[in-house]
């Protein structure tokens, strides 16, 4: 019983109501996923800018110990890429 209330309150929002998906990502920011990590991959779609600005914005959160492997998808569709390859290698680089 015990374990079933604690369950049922992980899943709780502040207003005691099953959480929304919206709290759940947010919650998600709270948790260190990089507790024992020895490397991070970070993919991203050529094609698209958002997925390559994501990780631009979470690179510098990732602790100097952990090994970042990024891998660029679509690579092949360099005539809808939106990210440069020049830009690419300038994050690499940096």
């Amino acid at each position: 019983a015990a374990f079933t209330s604690r369950a049922r309150s992980l899943f709780q929002g502040a207003r005691g109501l099953p959480m929304t998906q919206e709290e759940m990502i947010a919650d998600a920011s709270t948790v260190d996923v990089y507790r024992g990590t020895h490397a991070a991959v970070f993919l991203f779609d050529v094609t698209r800018r958002d997925t390559f600005d994501y990780i631009k914005r979470e690179l510098p959160s990732v602790p100097s110990n952990v090994h970042v492997l990024m891998l660029g998808n679509f690579y092949d569709r360099h005539s809808n890429a939106v990210v440069p390859p020049q830009e690419i290698r300038d994050l690499v680089k940096a």
